[in-house]
């Protein structure tokens, strides 16, 4: 069961590359309560790249659409999402159902839980999740930062969630 933090800090980030893009991202959202996907700049979180995962929000009808996928995820769990439905994805009705969250509250979030996606052996995973839009009212795209490490590697702080 995954751990869903609306209300989180810093402290509930589990690796120094979430720190650097959550800071990041709050540097080009600005006083917008989102930044534009066009504002982004990988060069500013080479660390990140390979852990991100950036999903298109599409309407009519609702969906979420894989555009892009890290590598060190691809790797990871053996399969590349690029292209595919949310749906497609490992407890999918729960990640459809924080994307809405993400959708109506227009505000990050972070999860953590057993990495379920990789079956070779025991992995833990937080993932902080960014919204980003074109016109700081609709979610467009949405970046999730994961962090797949070994239970023992990090003593994982994650709360429960609020709300």
């Amino acid at each position: 069961m995954s751990k869903f933090i609306t209300d989180f800090t810093t402290d509930n980030l589990t690796s120094e590359y979430q720190h650097d893009i959550y800071r990041y991202w709050q540097e080009i959202r600005s006083d917008r309560n989102m930044p534009a996907r066009k504002d982004f700049n990988p060069l500013h979180v080479p660390e990140a790249l390979g852990n991100l995962m950036l999903v298109d929000v599409l309407d009519k009808p609702r969906d979420y659409k894989v555009r892009l996928i890290g590598t060190h995820i691809t790797e990871m769990t053996g399969n590349d999402h690029t292209g595919k439905s949310a749906t497609s994805l490992e407890d999918a009705d729960s990640i459809i159902e924080r994307f809405d969250w993400l959708l109506e509250n227009r505000k990050p979030y972070v999860t953590s839980g057993e990495f379920i996606w990789s079956s070779s052996n025991r992995r833990e995973y937080s993932s902080l999740v960014l919204p980003f839009s074109e016109n700081d009212r609709d979610v467009s795209i949405i970046f999730c930062c994961l962090h797949i490490y070994k239970p023992a590697q990090h003593p994982v702080r994650l709360e429960a969630a609020t709300g």
